[in-house]
């Protein structure tokens, strides 16, 4: 009987005990950091990262974001953008106040990376054969990232055009700005069905103001 007293006095004590933890488990969960990327897993450098960011049970009004290695701006309900300015972990830090007045803190670590090198393009091919005709009518080179959900906009400062023309030398022209220049159009003009056109010492710059070197790229024309 005295056995049987006590295993009843240890199950309550459980019960108890775990119900005391579910209490404790539902009070942590109830305010739960949220920092999610809208259109990638991780950040760019020198881009503007959408982000959706809130504090589950924080009023909007009562949630600040701080980003120690970058610049964040608000531009809707939960809605940010975030420049970082170097590869690597980057913190994101969320300060909120509950209904209780207890002050919330959170740290979520996020990836920065540098954006990919850009591919360099005449028209909408990046080398290959193409008409005469197509190749004469494009205004110049330009460079931008491959299958990139993000805004990358390049600047191409620089590069150089060689034509190999079946029993003649080759010409080379150097060509500033992604624009053909009159000399580089005029070598253009002289494209006829198994020449070969080289661009090489592509240099351009991208949205994080970094000036890089890309892939050359060669033209058949048919």
């Amino acid at each position: 009987m005295k056995q049987r007293f006590l295993a009843c006095i240890l199950l309550t004590l459980l019960i108890c005990s775990a119900f005391v933890t579910q209490l404790e488990n539902n009070k942590i969960e109830k305010h739960i950091p949220i920092v999610a990327a809208t259109k990638m897993n991780v950040l760019y450098v020198g881009l503007d990262n959408p982000l959706q960011i809130a504090i589950s049970g924080v009023k909007e009004e009562n949630t600040k974001v701080e980003v120690p290695k970058g610049v964040i701006e608000k531009v809707g309900a939960g809605s940010y953008t975030v420049r970082v300015k170097e590869g690597g972990e980057v913190m994101i830090n969320l300060i909120g106040e509950n209904e209780e007045g207890e002050i919330l803190n959170y740290s979520i670590p996020f990836r920065a990376k540098y954006i990919p090198t850009p591919i360099a393009k005449v028209g909408r091919e990046s080398g290959g054969a193409m008409k005469a005709g197509e190749f004469k009518a494009q205004q110049g080179l330009r460079a931008g990232l491959a299958n990139f959900s993000l805004c990358a906009n390049y600047r191409v400062n620089s590069f150089q055009l060689t034509m190999i023309k079946s029993g003649e030398p080759m010409k080379t022209v150097t060509n500033k700005g992604a624009r053909y220049e009159e000399h580089t159009k005029a070598l253009i003009n002289q494209a006829a069905a198994g020449d070969i056109f080289m661009y090489e010492k592509i240099n351009a710059t991208g949205p994080d103001s970094v000036a890089v070197d890309v892939e050359p790229i060669f033209y058949r024309i048919i």
